[in-house]
């Protein structure tokens, strides 16, 4: 999880970007980015040695845990498509050959929920009725890394790129 957490953590700051432009043409930074968040992903499921002792099982709401979790996926989903999603994997960026980035989004999900896709990721990491240890360690460090990453890390690049507009 940690190489996952860095990789994001790291990448994702401006004085990355600034460092990456530097080396490598600036227009494959959002490209290069998506790739390496889906390696340190891949690698997080390849290295993942489930812990199964059971914490707590409540057979009775497996259906509206599924039902719950289901929500969550067409909600993160939902908030993608308010996004371009050429943009957000960088294939705009790369084809075209410019880093221009998207103007603020404040439509859609984005309306209602400022961070529309993590609060997917909350709903299904959290929707479950069959609670592991493995599980509980999983959706805690997830959990604690998108708020602190939101609140110190993304909200604050937000601020200063975005200005007044932003809050």
């Amino acid at each position: 999880m940690s190489v996952f957490v860095l990789q994001h953590a790291v990448m994702a700051r401006n004085s990355f970007k600034r460092l990456y432009s530097s080396a490598l043409p600036e227009a494959s930074e959002r490209t290069t980015f998506v790739l390496a968040a889906s390696l340190s992903l891949h690698l997080l499921l390849h290295c993942w040695v489930p812990i199964n002792h059971m914490i707590v099982s409540i057979p009775m709401l497996d259906v509206p845990a599924i039902v719950l979790f289901t929500a969550g996926v067409l909600f993160l989903l939902a908030a993608t498509f308010s996004l371009d999603h050429f943009e957000l994997f960088g294939l705009r960026q790369a084809f075209l050959g410019n880093n221009k980035h998207a103007s603020f989004k404040s439509s859609g999900l984005y309306k209602y929920a400022r961070h529309p896709i993590m609060t997917g990721f909350f709903i299904t990491m959290w929707s479950t009725s069959h609670l592991t240890r493995g599980h509980l360690l999983f959706a805690s460090f997830m959990s604690v890394y998108i708020l602190l990453a939101v609140k110190f890390l993304e909200e604050p690049d937000l601020r200063r790129e975005l200005g007044p507009k932003y809050d």
